[in-house]
């Protein structure tokens, strides 16, 4: 992996890139330089947005405040076709901008969340932690990995 180079980092069950969860969230900006970070919302320091132009964003939690990443969330938003070289992706091919049929195809036993607020495709490892994936219309525009299937209406609260 080339931390230079983010179309070279992997998505896995529990990181994307250099950003594994379990790690403690204050020195995660030192793998991250080839990014700008920020404060995503005005009272929740525990969350952190890398952002490079060309790429999607990369947003980091801390929901329960205890200094360890809960959350990584790789974010293409509605223009989601644009990061399709650029994003990381799983072994199995999947980024941002993927189509609905390539998920599924690369991951056959992949489970619909019928989630009211974020309905969503999720993929587990057997070991409590879950790729989760939202499709607009139909390219894969967010993937949260975290140890449960959920997709979260907001980060922060």
């Amino acid at each position: 992996m080339d931390l230079a180079d983010p179309e070279s980092w992997l998505i896995g069950f529990t990181s994307v890139g250099p950003l594994a969860i379990g790690d403690e969230i204050s020195a995660t900006s030192r793998s991250m330089t080839a990014f700008s970070s920020s404060a995503v919302f005005e009272g929740c320091p525990s969350i952190i947005s890398f952002e490079r132009p060309g790429f999607p964003n990369l947003v980091i939690a801390d929901s329960s405040e205890n200094g360890l990443v809960e959350l990584i969330a790789l974010e293409g938003g509605p223009t989601s076709s644009e990061y399709t070289a650029t994003s990381p992706r799983t072994s199995a091919g999947i980024g941002i901008g993927a189509t609905l049929d390539e998920l599924k195809s690369a991951y056959p036993a992949i489970t619909y969340q019928d989630d009211h607020f974020t309905p969503h495709y999720a993929l587990p490892d057997g070991n409590g932690n879950w790729i989760n994936f939202a499709v607009f219309e139909g390219l894969v525009n967010k993937i949260v990995v975290r140890p449960m299937p959920v997709i979260p209406r907001e980060i922060c609260g």
